[in-house]
């Protein structure tokens, strides 16, 4: 664990952390010079982060069988897949997956109900490359989005996402009909790709010869998930950009970056649906509480656990608590009810 006091000071031992705060049971210290230090900092989040921890056994639950490691690259290199394809920013192993013939017959809610949906099996991590795109799936389900109709969604702040556009891909299969176009806005953005757009033509498909996938009526796939690219802050260039139905801000950090305020004061102006996650809840929470000082009582969606958070963990966090690639998500907005109706 990092210090909980790092930033005030040089610790007295950058590789050891040997002091847990007693009252929440979650943040440690370096020494008890630095944890009195910090104590005036942490007295006003040491109940609310104990709290998170008496419930924080429900987000490192997951119905997968595989196991991860203390490093990615460990977990990723015993399985053959280390810097291979979409791997070499996280990886994929959707080959071995049977190419779904329907839209799941409801909304989809778990990652069990995908992996069955999928017919994926259990020790499969796709789970670890595709939370981005099934949590956008689960934000589009919290509003009234028609299949019928083309669904804009501006997605803020990309960065891995931009070396694995193709999981992106997998919602023409789980919204087979939609058509649906990903404005990705960020700094991140290569200034060469900046206004660029391209088509996500197929889904990855089974490996069985004889599935419906491979007939000569399915391999050509009209086009329905688009995006486009477009660097800078999305309070600058949004006037470029066709409006948006959806806005969502992925891991974003909101509470911790200045630069989210003005992109923030935008959004509440706009009156479309606004999806954020953050690896823990306490970032939520603190993000929550940024969003409330600007306009109080703005979120419609409360902070809920993420049921398509990513299962690998972070680690050597500066929090003992479950730490997740989307791990929480809440959403602001005016009503969700009827608003792309």
């Amino acid at each position: 664990m990092d210090c909980g006091a790092r930033n005030l000071s040089r610790c007295v031992d950058d590789a050891s952390c040997p002091i847990r705060c007693d009252g929440c049971r979650v943040v440690w210290y370096c020494s008890r010079f630095h944890q009195s230090r910090h104590w005036s900092e942490h007295k006003l989040v040491c109940k609310r982060l104990a709290q998170q921890a008496r419930k924080a056994s429900s987000v490192s639950e997951f119905p997968f069988s595989f196991e991860l490691e203390s490093s990615m690259c460990g977990f990723l290199d015993k399985r053959g897949l280390h810097g291979k394809g979409l791997w070499k920013n996280e990886c994929s192993c959707l080959a071995g997956a049977r190419s779904p013939r329907n839209a799941p017959a409801a909304p989809l809610e778990s990652w069990k109900q995908y992996y069955e949906w999928r017919d994926l099996p259990l020790h499969s991590p796709a789970a670890i490359l595709l939370h981005s795109p099934l949590t956008l799936y689960y934000a589009i389900n919290q509003t009234s989005f028609d299949p019928r109709e083309k669904l804009t969604i501006h997605y803020l702040g990309p960065e891995r996402e931009l070396e694995q556009l193709e999981v992106f891909a997998e919602l023409l299969a789980l919204l087979p009909g939609a058509q649906i176009h990903i404005d990705f806005v960020g700094p991140a953005v290569p200034s060469s790709s900046h206004g660029s757009t391209l088509e996500l033509a197929s889904y990855p498909k089974c490996l069985d010869a004889s599935c419906e996938c491979k007939l000569e009526t399915n391999h050509t796939i009209t086009p329905t998930v688009s995006v486009s690219m477009w660097k800078g802050l999305y309070h600058e260039v949004h006037h470029q950009i066709s409006r948006a139905d959806v806005v969502v801000a992925f891991n974003a950090g909101v509470a911790a970056y200045i630069t989210w305020r003005p992109t923030i004061e935008l959004l509440l102006t706009m009156e479309v649906p606004v999806f954020v996650t953050d690896f823990c809840e306490e970032a939520c929470v603190l993000a929550v509480e940024c969003i409330d000082s600007l306009e109080p009582n703005h979120v419609t969606f409360p902070i809920t656990e993420n049921p398509f958070r990513q299962p690998a963990g972070l680690w050597n966090t500066g929090i003992d608590l479950p730490m997740h690639a989307n791990c929480f998500i809440f959403g602001l907005g005016v009503a969700l009810e009827g608003l792309l109706s």
